[in-house]
């Protein structure tokens, strides 16, 4: 009787400490989440880098390049040279 209740006993221990291991606080089921957590962040990460230089490279042309700015401000503003002339189209106002 004395060694079914000790057999019984380290079971239940065992399996207890199996518990842990697998879905506890620090287990196996949490770490694979945030490994999967991480791989995400990473990839977002990746993403980013690649925004930042290609700002890195859009700033390093604005600083360095006239021809660069020239043309932002062109674009963005509608500016003209001094010998250029504009023509501005008006959209045809759409019929109802």
């Amino acid at each position: 009787m004395v060694t079914a209740l000790r057999r019984l006993a380290i079971f239940l221990l065992v399996l207890g400490l199996q518990y842990q291991l697998w879905f506890g606080e620090g287990g196996i089921v949490a770490r694979q989440r945030l490994e999967a957590k991480m791989a995400e962040l990473r990839a977002q990460n990746a993403a980013l880098e690649a925004r930042n230089e290609r700002l890195r490279e859009v700033i390093r042309q604005l600083e360095t390049g006239g021809e660069a700015l020239e043309e932002t401000v062109r674009r963005q503003y509608n500016w003209i040279r001094s010998d250029e002339l504009l023509f501005m189209v008006p959209e045809p106002a759409s019929r109802p």
